[in-house]
Formats: structure tokens, C-alpha cells, sequence
């Protein structure tokens, strides 16, 4: 067994006021060989930027949502995860989330993906926490539902 990487990611758990959260259907690596998960928008954080930087860089690419980082406020959670690959190897991280607040839902801009988003990203969708618990869909990182639940 090989540590793969370690990766700290910034990441938006974006709620419209009808309680759902935006969620994105994406595929891990294509070398883990694991299942597809629900995640929140967000990703890696460039060794310039600090949290709410990469959170608001994320937010935008991921869904054309533009939020200033200094509007995302101060993050609410941390999920630490070592997530096993079907071949025996892990990779390891951290999940920073920031929890942000809109009026409506909206059609998320995929124009901003890249290649690797377009092929990986499967689905995009607005869950009420409860639906996301009851539906046995994995969830990634482990313990997002409950956050969403919990800050729901």
C-alpha cells in the first residue's frame, strides 16, 4: 500500500433558501478505479492563495458563481480523509468548507470547466440533506452528509 497524494482542498457548501444544497456527481481519479461520489464545488488550492482565495476561485470556475473571498466569511468546517484506491494504494486530505448563502437556484456555467471536469463532472444537482441522507448515494468526503445535515 502507496500513499498516492496528499491534497487540501477548498470547498463551498452553497445553500439556496428553498435548503438545498448545490452538489456535483464527479468521478474520482480516473487511476482509483472507485465509484462516483456527491461533492460539494471547490478543489486544490494554489501555493499563493489562502483558503477563501481558493474557495472563491473554485466557486466560480465550478458554477460562474462569482463571490469575493472576503464575502465567503470564516470557515465553518474540516474533514480529514484517507480514502482507499481499489488497488491497495491511498491518497489522504483535508477538506476546508466555506458555507455560503443565495436567494435562488440557478443552472450551474460549465463553460469555465476543464477537460478533466467536463469528463469527470457526471451530474450536477440541487439536494435537500435529509434526500442526499436517505438516498445511499456515496458521498465524498465521508462525513459531508452529516455536516450538511448538521448546517442545513
Amino acid at each position: 500500500m502507496a500513499l498516492i497524494r496528499h491534497r487540501e482542498t477548498a470547498r463551498i457548501l452553497l445553500q439556496a433558501d428553498s435548503g438545498r444544497f448545490l452538489l456535483l456527481y464527479s468521478l474520482w481519479s480516473p487511476e482509483s478505479a472507485l465509484e462516483p461520489r456527491w461533492m460539494s464545488p471547490g478543489g486544490g488550492i494554489e501555493p499563493s492563495e489562502d483558503l477563501q482565495a481558493a474557495a472563491s476561485r473554485e466557486l466560480m470556475e465550478e458554477t460562474g458563481l462569482i463571490v469575493p473571498p472576503e464575502a465567503l466569511g470564516p470557515k465553518v468546517s474540516e474533514i480529514e480523509f484517507n480514502q482507499l484506491w481499489k488497488s491497495g494504494d491511498y491518497e489522504t486530505g483535508i477538506a476546508h468548507f466555506f458555507k455560503f448563502r443565495i436567494s435562488q437556484e440557478f443552472l450551474v456555467d460549465r463553460s469555465m470547466w476543464t477537460a478533466e471536469e467536463h469528463r469527470d463532472i457526471l451530474d450536477v444537482r440541487w439536494w435537500f440533506p435529509e434526500d442526499l441522507k436517505a438516498c445511499g448515494e456515496t458521498v465524498g468526503p465521508p462525513g459531508l452528509t452529516d455536516l450538511l445535515v448538521e448546517l442545513g
